[in-house]
Formats: structure tokens, sequence, C-alpha cells
């Protein structure tokens, strides 16, 4: 059985004119974000995985 992970969806708005390529952004910021979370002890490592998207 696998267990159902609750989740919430953001919205985050952005300068137009970071440094990043448009098309990159959201990967960005979600590892980005997931980094942040992991190294301040908020997110698991399997979490940080998850909102990065990366698999296993």
């Amino acid at each position: 059985m696998v267990a159902k992970i609750s989740v919430k969806r953001i919205v985050i708005e952005v300068p137009e004119n970071l440094r990043v390529p448009f098309g990159k952004l959201e990967e960005r910021l979600r590892i980005e974000l997931a980094l942040r979370l992991y190294e301040k002890g908020i997110a698991t490592l399997g979490q940080a995985r998850r909102i990065a998207g990366l698999s296993k």
C-alpha cells in the first residue's frame, strides 16, 4: 500500500529580469527551494527530492 502525500500548490511572482533562462526558471526555483529547506532542517531529503522534482 502506498501512502498518499498531501501537497499544496503555490504561486510565486518573480522579476522578469532574473539571470535564469525563462524555460529553466521553474526548475531552478524548485531546486533552490528544496536545497534551502533541506539545509535548514525543514524538509527531509525525500521531501526535498520531491520538491525539486528529482527521482531516487
